[in-house]
């Protein structure tokens, strides 16, 4: 109802983790699928971390759900933790002007110098001595820009 009254029709959701388990497990969805009314189909990886799960229909919508299950590695505690966090929720519209912007990425060359690079993925190696490897870093600065910080809409803490 925000998004529409702002005249924005949304057609996608957006989910972590948890809230993509709570909603296949939802009686009421099961019942919809049931009825015919949504064809839930875990099985449509779309690569990157998304699966499309089901369109729901409701209120005269038609909503793509889709599970973001994609992770990165926090540079500041070093730890592993999802993009879309595990009960947030995101609702847009995927006809709403957006854009992906990507930042320069620095690493140390193998000339011992560093190195920036600009791109999507940005690859390079790694070399260790102690236990002897080398390793493959793909890295990306990327940051999600949209047009209209009205067009879409967050609900957080929902399973």
């Amino acid at each position: 109802t925000i998004l529409r009254q702002k005249g924005i029709n949304p057609d996608m959701l957006i989910i972590g983790d948890k809230v993509g388990n709570a909603l296949l497990a939802n009686k009421g969805i099961q019942k919809l699928q049931r009825d015919g009314y949504i064809d839930i189909n875990t099985q449509d990886i779309m690569g990157n971390g998304a699966n499309y799960l089901f369109t729901l229909r409701i209120a005269g919508l038609n909503l793509k759900v889709y599970e973001y299950l994609e992770y990165y590695v926090d540079e500041s505690t070093k730890e592993t933790k999802p993009l879309i966090d595990d009960g947030t929720v995101i609702m847009q519209s995927s006809n709403e002007r957006n854009m992906m912007l990507y930042g320069a990425v620095t690493y140390i060359g193998k000339d011992e110098e560093y190195e920036t690079h600009m791109g999507r993925y940005i690859p390079y190696t790694v070399t260790e001595r102690d236990p002897a490897m080398k390793k493959l870093i793909v890295s990306s600065r990327s940051l999600p820009l949209p047009v209209d910080n009205e067009s879409w809409y967050v609900l957080k803490n929902v399973a």
